[in-house]
C-alpha cells in the first residue's frame, strides 16, 4: 500500500531543527519469472531447498529450468514460464509470490577534492588496513581490469573475509583480477532467457566492460590513485575513487539492451554471499511499491549489515521522479563540481557566448565563418536537429552549423561533419534549459543553454550574413556557484511513501572523469575509433558511486556503524547552502533548491566522519515500517524473505521511522507527532534544539528542548509533537539556514487501505485435502488462515466453485497466496438495464401450430435474475396449469411481506440475495423495501412477465396499449431470484443467484443486468463466469446488451456462451401532438392520463432544462413551458417542477437525437426530437407571442418503419474479442407493456431489459419444441432466422443516425419466431469449444479454472485461433495480414437437402471466398465443414468499417451469417 499526495491542493512547508552544543555545525511467450519461496514452509521430505525449488517449478513445467536460485537476496529462483504456467505456480504450496521480471536502466577527478578529501584532511580518513579490508561491490555493466585504476601496487593479502570469485568468460581470464580488484561475476541468465544469447561478437560474456559505465562508477566509488588522468587532455591532474584504499567486486548485470531484475537479484544475492561491506548500484526501475526486486535485495543486504547506494534517476527536473526510494537504500541525487571545460561561440555581431565542449584536435581558422542554422539546411522536418541524412551538404560546407539539442550530442557533429560542416553551436531548446553537459565532440562544437541559443539563433536566422566562430578553452576550476543542482536529477515528492524524504542527498555528478573501458570511444558511438583510459560523463549513476566509496571511509573509520547509521551520518551533516550562506542552486529554474530537490543537502564527508548524534535503524524497525503501509504477510515476506507479523494490537505509523528527516503532509488535522531516537557518537555534551521554519503558519514545538548526554553510544529520544495549521493556503519551499540537522515537512493525504469489501473466492475443487471431509471446511479453514473475523456471505457449488467473503486488501492478497485459490476477486456492482409484441413478433393465433401448448412448453422453467417479483400480478397467476414439473429443485423463500404461499404452479419458485449487498450497505431498510423476494421495484416483475407471464386480457397502462397480455414463452415456469436492491446490484449475490438457479434446474436464465464499469476479460466478470456453468449445464443465458448507446463499443455482456440482446421498436406507439400559434404542429410521445387543456392555444414560455429551483411560478403560471431533455435526466421530474410552478403543460424537446420514450408524466406533455425541438425552440424564443397546445391522441399501431435499432442500445464492435461480433441480435425493448408492481397493475418500460426477457421467452419456446438443442444451437436458430430488412427489401433503420443500421447494431438482426423454429441448419458449440476459445485468446490456467471451475490445458502443440470459435457470425478484424481464415461446422436440422452459399458484400477491398460452395445433407444431425477466406485486396482507411453476410440455402431454408468487416 502507498500513500497518495495532494500536490496541488495540499500545502507543504519546509522545517529545520538545530541541535547545537560542543558540536557546532552538526502473449503465451515465455517471460522471465522471479518466484519468492517461503523458506520455512519446505516439507521434510526434501533436504535442500533447491530439490523443493525443483520440484515446484516440476509441478506447472516439465522443461522450465532455473535461471538462479537465490539464498540471500531472497528465497526463492528464478525461471521462464508462460503466463499460464506462472499462474498456475503461484497456487503452489510454499510460494509466495511469481513476479515477472522487469527492466532496469543505468542512470548515466578533482571530485576528492571538492569533497574536503585531499592531503590537509588525511588524518580523518588514515590509510590503514581496515580501510583497504572493506570491498566495494558495483552491480553495473563489467569492468575494464586492465585499467589503472584497478592497478594493486601498494595492496597487501585479500581480505579473509573475502568470499567471492573472478569468474573467466569471453576476453576476461580469473588472472585480471588481483588484490584491488578481488572479485568478476556475470549474470547473463535472465538476459539471454528473455532475449537469447549475449551476441559475443558485440560484448563479451563475462565481467569485461565493453560499455564503460561500469568501469566509470566502479573507479569513481574506489578507484586507485592514477596521475595524470584525462581525457583528450581535460581534466588534466591525479584521478582516485573516493575510497581509493577499498578493495573492488563487481557484478555484471547490465547487457547492451538493458539489466534485468533476475539478473540485477542473482547479482545481489552473490554480493551477500561474497561478503560485501558496501553496494553500489547505479540503476533504477519501477516506482510501485517496496517489493520491487532491488528494494527486496537492499533489504537483504541491510540485514547483513551492507550499505546500499542507489542512483536517484536522471528524470529531473519532473516532480515525482525520483526512484529508489525504499528508506533502507540511500538515494543520492546530482550535483554539479567546480570544475568546467568552457567553448566560446562567437558571433559576427561582436557577442560572444559561454557554452561547453571536450572536444580536442586541429581550432578552427582565426577568422569568423559563415553560419547556418540547420533548419534551413535541409529539407527534412526534424533537419533542425542534425539527424542523420537530413542535412544539405552543398549548403553547410565550410560552414558552422547550428544544431537544436535532442538525441546523442556527439552524433549530431559526426553527421554536420559528414556534410562539410566545419563546427557546430548546439542549442538547448526549452525542455533542456540551461543545463549542459560536456561531450566528446569529433569537430569544433560548444553547447549553450537555452537563454545564448534563443539568442544566437535568433541571430541566425535574421542577419543577412550571419557569421561564427568556436573558441575550446580548455579545463578550467575554481566555478562558482558550486555545487548546483544538476537539472536532470530525479525529484521528489517520494512517490511511493510522501512520509519518507527522498532523495536522501546529493553528490558529484556532472562532467565527472573516472576510468574508460578500452572497447568504446568517448561519445560511445560505434563510429568513434579513438580510445581513452579515462572518460567526463554526467548522470545520478556518476553521483551514486561517490557515497557509496564515502560509505565504504565511513565503514573503515567507524566499523561498528549499521548502514542506517552511515546515512545519518551522511545526511545530517550535508550542506544546503554556500559558504555566503546563500541556498544551493537549481539549475533548471535558478532558484534555490529545495529538499525535494536535494534531499537533505550535499554530502560534506570531512563532517561526516565525526557527526555527532545519528539516527540508528534496525530490520525490525523497516519490518514495523512496513505494517504500517499497511503491507500485508506475503507483501512483508517477499521483502524480507521471513514471516514477520504485524501486531493487530500496536498502533505503527511511517511518521516513527527513525529517519533523520521529516515529512509531513497537512491533511487536516491540527497536530502531527514524530517521534525520534538519537545515539550520542561524540562523547558527553549538551544538545539544544532550534527550529527553523520559512512559514508561520505551523507552529512547531520539540520535546525535551534539550539532550544531555554522558556517555557514548547513550540514546536520547524526543518529539516533535505539534504541527498546527494555522490558515496555510500557499505552496512554498526553504532550503533554510542550519545544515546540521534539518528536517523537511511535505503534505500527504493517508489513504485507508484497512477498509473492507466483498470479494469472490475461487477455488481449486481439485486440491482440497483428504483431511476435510466436505468443501464447505476447506473453505472456512483457509479464510480463517487470514482472519478469524471474516464470515462466508455465501459458499458457492455450482456456478463457481468457492465463496464470497468481507476482507481487508490485505487479507484479500494473503488469502491469494493460500493453497487452492486460484482468485480473489473484488466484487462488481451491475445495474438494471431496463404487448402487442407477441402479435408483432408473429407469435399469434395464426402460428399457433408452429409452438403448440404441450406438456413440453410448461414443464420449462424461466429463471430470471431481477429485482424480485409482485406475486399478485395477473401475470403469474397459475390457473390451468398442472403440477409443478418433477425436475424442479427449487424453493419460495418468505421474508418481509413474502409468503412462501404466494409461490404456485406459474411462479414456482422465489428467492432472494442480500448477504452481499448487506455487507456493502448494511441491512435492508425495510421500511424502504421488502427482504424477500418481492419486488418494490418493478423491474423484475416487468421482465419476468415479459418473459413468460400468463394471458391477462384487458391489460393497459392508463388506459394505453390496451389489449391482451401475454408472456413470450406464456406457458413456461418462472422462478425468480431477487439479486437487486435499491442501491443496486452486486456479483457476490448475482453469483449466489446464478448459483442457486443452476441447483434448481432451471432451463433458462434471463439477466437484465450490466456490470457498471467493462472488464477487460472474461475471467473477471462474475455474471459471465457463472453464465458459462449455466451454459455447461445446458442452460441458454440471454443478458442484456446495455443501455449505453449510440457510443459505439458499448457493450456489455459479450461472452460468445451468452446470448447478447440489443432493442429495436414494435409496431406501435402513443403519440402526442404539439400545437404551435404559426398553425404548425409536431408529433412526438407520451402516455399521460388525465384532463386535457382548454381547446385553445395557451402562452408558451422557454423554461430551458426546468430544473427543480429554477422556474419563476410568475412567468410560468398559466403557460405551456419548453424543457429541454439532457442527456441521464429524469424526464418525469421535469413535469412535477412545471406544475409546482404553476404551468399547465410541457413540452419536452431532445438536445441530441430523435429517439423519445413514452413516459407516464403528471400533466399535459409530449416528448419531440432533435429536429421538432430546435424547431419549436426557435419559434418560443423568437416570436414576440408564443403560444402552443398539447393534444393527447391515445395509442396507434401498425407503425412504420418498424422496428427501428433504439437510440439507447448499446453497440459494437466487441471491445473484449473483436472477432466475436457482438450484440448477437435486437428483440422489442422499447415502450413495452409488461406486469409491474402494486398499485400499477402493467407499466410501459424502455431498455434493452425489456428486449433480453423477449429473447428468454422464445428460447424457452424452441426448448420446448426442441429439448435436444443446446444453448448454442438454440442461440444460432435465433440468429440465422432473423431479418435485417423490412418486407419491402429496405434495410433497418438506426434511429439514431436516421441511416441503415449495421451489424454492430442489430447483430444478426431482429429475432423472428416463426422461422427459427426450423432454421434447417444450425452452428452448435461444446463447452470444449469454449474452452478452446479462452486458450486462442492465450487465458492463463488460472483464468480458464476462474471461468470454467475444472483444470482445462491448453494443448502446446495445437494451433487456437478465435476466428475458429463456431459462431453464427464473422467478425474479421484487418491488422495487417492479407489473409484470414474462418472455418465452421454446420448441422442439418432441417432433413435432407442440398444448400447452396451466397456471399453479400458492400465492399471490393475484401474479396469473400466459400469453401465448398455447396454443402449437400442426407439425415438429419448430419455435419458438414466449410472454410470462409477473406482476402484484402486493397486498403481501407483506419476506423473504417465494411458490412455483409454469407447465406447457405436450400430453396426452403435461408442460413444467414453477419459478417463485418474492420480497419482498427
Amino acid at each position: 500500500m502507498t500513500y497518495s499526495f495532494l500536490s496541488s491542493t495540499a500545502p507543504f512547508f519546509i522545517v529545520f531543527l538545530y541541535l547545537g552544543s560542543c558540536h557546532v555545525s552538526n502473449g503465451a511467450q515465455q517471460a522471465t519469472y522471479i518466484v519468492h519461496m517461503a523458506k520455512s514452509q519446505m516439507p521434510s521430505s526434501f533436504d535442500q531447498h533447491s530439490l523443493w525449488y525443483d520440484s515446484s517449478l516440476r509441478s506447472v513445467s516439465e522443461s522450465a529450468e532455473m535461471i538462479y536460485t537465490y539464498n540471500s537476496a531472497i528465497h526463492g529462483f528464478a525461471t521462464r514460464l508462460t503466463p499460464e504456467e506462472a499462474d498456475s505456480l503461484m497456487t503452489q504450496p510454499g510460494v509466495i509470490s511469481v513476479r515477472q521480471e522487469q527492466r532496469y536502466e543505468l542512470h548515466t577527478t578533482r571530485t576528492p577534492l571538492f569533497l574536503g578529501l585531499d592531503v590537509h584532511n588525511g588524518g580523518l580518513f588514515p590509510e590503514t588496513s581496515t580501510s583497504s579490508n572493506l570491498v566495494v561491490g558495483v552491480l553495473d555493466t563489467g569492468i575494464w581490469p586492465e585499467s589503472k585504476s584497478f592497478s594493486d601496487e601498494g595492496y597487501g593479502p585479500i581480505p579473509s573475509t573475502w568470499k567471492g570469485e573472478c569468474e573467466a568468460g569471453t576476453n576476461f581470464t580469473a588472472s585480471l583480477c588481483n588484490r584491488k580488484l578481488v572479485g568478476a561475476r556475470f549474470f547473463a541468465g535472465g538476459y539471454e532467457a528473455r532475449v537469447g544469447p549475449v551476441n559475443e561478437s558485440m560484448e563479451s560474456r563475462s565481467p569485461r566492460d565493453d560499455d564503460g559505465h561500469g568501469t566509470h562508477t566502479a573507479s569513481t566509488a574506489a578507484g586507485s590513485v592514477v596521475e595524470g588522468a584525462n581525457l583528450l587532455g581535460f581534466a588534466n591532474g591525479t584521478a582516485r575513487g573516493i575510497a581509493y584504499r577499498a578493495r573492488v567486486a563487481v557484478y555484471k548485470v547490465c547487457w547492451q539492451p538493458g539489466c534485468f531484475s533476475s539478473d540485477i537479484l542473482a547479482g545481489i544475492d552473490k554480493a551477500i554471499e561474497d561478503n560485501v561491506n558496501v553496494l553500489s548500484i547505479s540503476l533504477s526501475g519501477p516506482r510501485t511499491d517496496y517489493t520491487d526486486d532491488i528494494a527486496v535485495g537492499a533489504f537483504a543486504a541491510m540485514e547483513k549489515g551492507i550499505f546500499v547506494s542507489c542512483s536517484a534517476g536522471n528524470l529531473g527536473p519532473s516532480p515525482f521522479s525520483v526512484t529508489n526510494v525504499a528508506p533502507w537504500i540511500t538515494t543520492v541525487g546530482a550535483g554539479t563540481i567546480d570544475r568546467d571545460f568552457p567553448a566560446l561561440a562567437i558571433l559576427g555581431n561582436g557577442k560572444n557566448y559561454t557554452g561547453v565542449s571536450l572536444f580536442k584536435g586541429d581550432a578552427l581558422p582565426a577568422k569568423l565563418l559563415p553560419f547556418i542554422y540547420a533548419g534551413n539546411a535541409s529539407n527534412d522536418a526534424n533537419g533542425y536537429r542534425c539527424i542523420s541524412g537530413t542535412l544539405i551538404p552543398e549548403k553547410v560546407k565550410g560552414k558552422i552549423v547550428m544544431c537544436d539539442t535532442g538525441g546523442n550530442q556527439a552524433k549530431k557533429g559526426e553527421v554536420v561533419k559528414a556534410a562539410g560542416g566545419l563546427g557546430m553551436i548546439l542549442a538547448n531548446l526549452a525542455e533542456e534549459g540551461e543545463e549542459v553537459q560536456a561531450e566528446a565532440h569529433f569537430l569544433p562544437a560548444t553547447a549553450v543553454g537555452e537563454k545564448a541559443g534563443d539568442i544566437i539563433r535568433r541571430y541566425v536566422l535574421t542577419d543577412p550574413n550571419p557569421t561564427a566562430s568556436i573558441v575550446i578553452q580548455g579545463t578550467v576550476v575554481n566555478v562558482k556557484p558550486s555545487p548546483v543542482l544538476a537539472a536532470f536529477s530525479s525529484r521528489g515528492p517520494n512517490p511511493i511513501t510522501p512520509n519518507i524524504l527522498k532523495p536522501d542527498l546529493i553528490a558529484p555528478g556532472v562532467n565527472i572523469l573516472a576510468a574508460w573501458t578500452g572497447a568504446v570511444g568517448p561519445s560511445g558511438l560505434a563510429s568513434d575509433t579513438r580510445r581513452v583510459e579515462f572518460n567526463i560523463i554526467s548522470g545520478t549513476s556518476m553521483s551514486c558511486p561517490h557515497v557509496s566509496g564515502l560509505a565504504a571511509l565511513l565503514k573503515s573509520v567507524h566499523p561498528e556503524w549499521s548502514p542506517a547509521a552511515i546515512r545519518s551520518a551522511l545526511m545530517t551533516t550535508a550542506y544546503s547552502t554556500y559558504k555566503d550562506g546563500q541556498p544551493i542552486i537549481d539549475i533548471a529554474t535558478g532558484k534555490p533548491s529545495t529538499p525535494f530537490e536535494h534531499g537533505a543537502g550535499h554530502v560534506s564527508p570531512t563532517t561526516a566522519v565525526n557527526p555527532g548524534l545519528i539516527y540508528d535503524l534496525t530490520t525490525v524497525d523497516y519490518l514495523d515500517f512496513l505494517c504500517a503501509l499497511k503491507y500485508n504477510s506475503s507483501q512483508i515476506r517477499v521483502v524480507s524473505r521471513g514471516n514477520y507479523t504485524c501486531d493487530s494490537s500496536k498502533t505503527y505509523s511511517v511518521a516513527d521511522l527513525n529517519y533523520p528527516s521529516f515529512a509531513v503532509n497537512v491533511d487536516g488535522s491540527d497536530t502531527y507527532k514524530y517521534t525520534r531516537t538519537v545515539t550520542n557518537v561524540g562523547g558527553a555534551g549538551s544538545y539544544s534544539v532550534k527550529v527553523t521554519s520559512e512559514t508561520t503558519a505551523a507552529k512547531i514545538s520539540v520535546e525535551p528542548a534539550v539532550l544531555n548526554f554522558k556517555e557514548v553510544n547513550e540514546k536520547k529520544s524526543f518529539e516533535l509533537t505539534r504541527l498546527s495549521r494555522l490558515g496555510l493556503t500557499a505552496l512554498g519551499a526553504s532550503s533554510g539556514q542550519m545544515r546540521n540537522m534539518w528536517w523537511p515537512v511535505h503534505s500527504f493525504h493517508v489513504s485507508d487501505g484497512a477498509q473492507q469489501a466483498t470479494y469472490i473466492v475461487h477455488m481449486a475443487k481439485s486440491q482440497m485435502p483428504s483431511s476435510f471431509g466436505h468443501h464447505s471446511l476447506w473453505y472456512d479453514s483457509s479464510l480463517r488462515s487470514v482472519s478469524e473475523s471474516a464470515e462466508m456471505l455465501y459458499t458457492y457449488n455450482n456456478a463457481i466453485h468457492g465463496f464470497a467473503t468481507r476482507l481487508t486488501p490485505e487479507e484479500a492478497d494473503s488469502l491469494m497466496v493460500q493453497p487452492g485459490v486460484i482468485s480473489v476477486q473484488p466484487e462488481q456492482r451491475y445495474e438494471l438495464h431496463t404487448t402487442r409484441t407477441p402479435l408483432f413478433l408473429g407469435l399469434d393465433v395464426h402460428n399457433a401450430g408452429l409452438f403448440p401448448e404441450t406438456g413440453a412448453a410448461s414443464d420449462v422453467v424461466i429463471g430470471v435474475l431481477d429485482s424480485g417479483v409482485w406475486p399478485e400480478s395477473k401475470s403469474f397467476s397459475d390457473e390451468g396449469y398442472g403440477p409443478i414439473p418433477s425436475t424442479w429443485k427449487g424453493e419460495c423463500e418468505a421474508g418481509t411481506n413474502f409468503t412462501a404461499s404466494l409461490c404456485n404452479r406459474k411462479l414456482i419458485g422465489a428467492r432472494f440475495f442480500a448477504s452481499g449487498y448487506e455487507a456493502n450497505n448494511g441491512s435492508v431498510d425495510e421500511s424502504k423495501e421488502s427482504r424477500s423476494p418481492r419486488d418494490d421495484d418493478g423491474h423484475g416483475t416487468h421482465t419476468a412477465s415479459t418473459a413468460a407471464g400468463s394471458v391477462v386480457e384487458g391489460a393497459n397502462f392508463r388506459g394505453f396499449a390496451n389489449g391482451t397480455a401475454r408472456g413470450i414463452a406464456h406457458r413456461a415456469r418462472v422462478a425468480v431470484y431477487k439479486v437487486c436492491w435499491q442501491n443496486g446490484c452486486v456479483s457476490s449475490d448475482i453469483l449466489a443467484g446464478i448459483d442457486k438457479a443452476i441447483a434448481d434446474n432451471v432451463n433458462v436464465l434471463s439477466i437484465s443486468l450490466g456490470g457498471r464499469d467493462k472488464v477487460t476479460d472474461y475471467s473477471a466478470d462474475h455474471t459471465t463466469i457463472g453464465a458459462f456453468s449455466a451454459t455447461e449445464r445446458g442452460i441458454f443465458v440471454s443478458c442484456a446488451a446495455g443501455n449505453n448507446g449510440p457510443s459505439p463499443s458499448s457493450l456489455r455482456n459479450e461472452a460468445p456462451w451468452v446470448t447478447t440482446v440489443g432493442a429495436g421498436t414494435l409496431d406501435r406507439d402513443f403519440p402526442a401532438l404539439a400545437i404551435l400559434g404559426k398553425g404548425k404542429n409536431y408529433t412526438g410521445v407520451s402516455v399521460f392520463k388525465g384532463d386535457a387543456l382548454p381547446a385553445k392555444l395557451l402562452p408558451f414560455v422557454y423554461g430551458n432544462y426546468c430544473s427543480p429551483g429554477t422556474l419563476n411560478p410568475e412567468k410560468v403560471k398559466g403557460k405551456i413551458v419548453m424543457c429541454d431533455k439532457e442527456p441521464e435526466s429524469i424526464t418525469v421530474l421535469k413535469g412535477w417542477v412545471v406544475r409546482a410552478a404553476g404551468g399547465l403543460g410541457m413540452i419536452l424537446a431532445n438536445e441530441d437525437g430523435e429517439e423519445v420514450l413514452a413516459e407516464p408524466h403528471i400533466l399535459p406533455t409530449t416528448a419531440v426530437g432533435q429536429k421538432a425541438g430546435d424547431i419549436i425552440r426557435s419559434y418560443v424564443l423568437t416570436d414576440p407571442n408564443p403560444t402552443a397546445s398539447i393534444l393527447i391522441q391515445g395509442t396507434v399501431v401498425n407503425v412504420q418503419p418498424s422496428p427501428v435499432v433504439a437510440a439507447f442500445s448499446s453497440r459494437g464492435p466487441n471491445t473484449m474479442t473483436p472477432n466475436i461480433l457482438k450484440p448477437d441480435l435486437i428483440a422489442p425493448g422499447a415502450n413495452i407493456l409488461a406486469a409491474w408492481t402494486s398499485p400499477t397493475e402493467f407499466f410501459i418500460n424502455s431498455g434493452t431489459s425489456m428486449s433480453c426477457p423477449h429473447v428468454s421467452g422464445l428460447a424457452a419456446i424452441l426448448k420446448s419444441v426442441h429439448p435436444e438443442w443446446s444453448p448454442a444451437a438454440i442461440r444460432s436458430a435465433l440468429m440465422t432466422t432473423a431479418y435485417n430488412t423490412y418486407r419491402d427489401g429496405k434495410p433497418i433503420l438506426d434511429i439514431a443516425t436516421g441511416k441503415p443500421s449495421t451489424p454492430f447494431q442489430h447483430g444478426a438482426g431482429h429475432v423472428s419466431p416463426t422461422t427459427a423454429v426450423n432454421p434447417g441448419l444450425i452452428y452448435d458449440l461444446t463447452t470444449v469449444d469454449y474452452l478452446d476459445f479462452l486458450c486462442a485468446l492465450k487465458y492463463t490456467s488460472s483464468q480458464i479454472i476462474s471461468v470454467s471451475r475444472g483444470n482445462y490445458p491448453c494443448d502446446s502443440n495445437k494451433t487456437y485461433s478465435v476466428a475458429d470459435l463456431n459462431y453464427p457470425s464473422f467478425a474479421v478484424n484487418v491488422d495487417g495480414s492479407d489473409t484470414y481464415k474462418y472455418t465452421r461446422t454446420v448441422t442439418n436440422v432441417g432433413g435432407a437437402g442440398s444448400y447452396s452459399v451466397k456471399v453479400i458484400s458492400e465492399t471490393t477491398a475484401v474479396k469473400i471466398s466459400v469453401e465448398p460452395a455447396v454443402l449437400n445433407f442426407k439425415e438429419v444431425n448430419e455435419k458438414k465443414s466449410y472454410s470462409v477466406t477473406f482476402t484484402v485486396v486493397s486498403s481501407m482507411a483506419p476506423r473504417s468499417n465494411s458490412f455483409g453476410s454469407i447465406e447457405w440455402s436450400d430453396g426452403k431454408h435461408v442460413v444467414a451469417s453477419p459478417v463485418a468487416i474492420s480497419w482498427p
